[in-house]
């Protein structure tokens, strides 16, 4: 396995026979992803990833394992572990598992390194409240004005040039579209946001693109 992950996949790869060994290497040298496996002599593969998420949480964890059962499964990944592969291992299954894995890793970089660019918060939403603020929705003709916040519940109500209030839209369902956009999963477009929340495109897009939340997609 280490020969064709070297050679198929162009890793460069380092070998533990044990947990320690594995522990004493990653201390000593910085490393992308660790492949534990589920059976080791001195602890199992769960204890491992567990360890290097407390000790290394920047490294990458995959938990390759010969018993397909999903609670092994399901524990690795409450335990820190980014994926899975079962024993007998398809070669081309796991080069395309660690590839999707480090991707995964470099999107996730690339987001934390467009934050300071994107001013969302909850304490945010209550400053455009208190200072008035008015804003473009997504269809760059209507401005808007966050007029009300409900604390109890965080819902935000708008109001357009028109007069008309909106209905109340959660905060809680702004945070979900904000992090679609920023895994890019969705694009910060109103027809793309409305498929998540019906009608409500033009509003929410508009109020994270004044946020700067559109720069992650630069």
């Amino acid at each position: 396995m280490s020969r064709a992950l070297g050679e198929m996949g162009g890793f460069a790869v380092e070998v533990a026979e044990t947990a320690a060994e594995a522990l004493q290497k990653i201390e000593n040298t910085t490393f992308d992803l660790v492949l534990a496996d589920l059976r080791l002599p001195d602890m199992d593969g769960l204890q491992l990833i567990a360890e290097i998420v407390k000790l290394k949480p920047n490294i990458l964890t995959v938990l390759l394992t010969g018993h397909a059962s999903v609670d092994s499964a399901v524990e690795a990944m409450k335990r820190g572990a980014s994926d899975y592969v079962t024993k007998p291992v398809d070669l081309d299954e796991l080069l395309a598992c660690l590839r999707r894995v480090l991707e995964e890793k470099k999107r996730f970089v690339s987001i934390k390194n467009h934050t300071l660019q994107c001013s969302f918060s909850w304490g945010k939403i209550k400053e455009m409240k208190k200072n008035r603020v008015l804003f473009w929705a997504g269809d760059g003709l209507t401005r808007l004005r966050i007029v009300d916040i409900d604390e109890r519940d965080e819902s935000i109500f708008m109001i357009n040039q028109g007069g008309k209030k909106t209905w109340p839209l959660r905060y809680e369902k702004l945070v979900e579209i904000h992090n679609k956009v920023h895994r890019k999963e969705i694009a910060l477009l109103a027809y793309e946001i409305d498929k998540y929340v019906p009608t409500w495109g033009n509003y929410i897009s508009g109020l994270l693109e004044y946020l700067g939340c559109d720069k992650v997609l630069a």
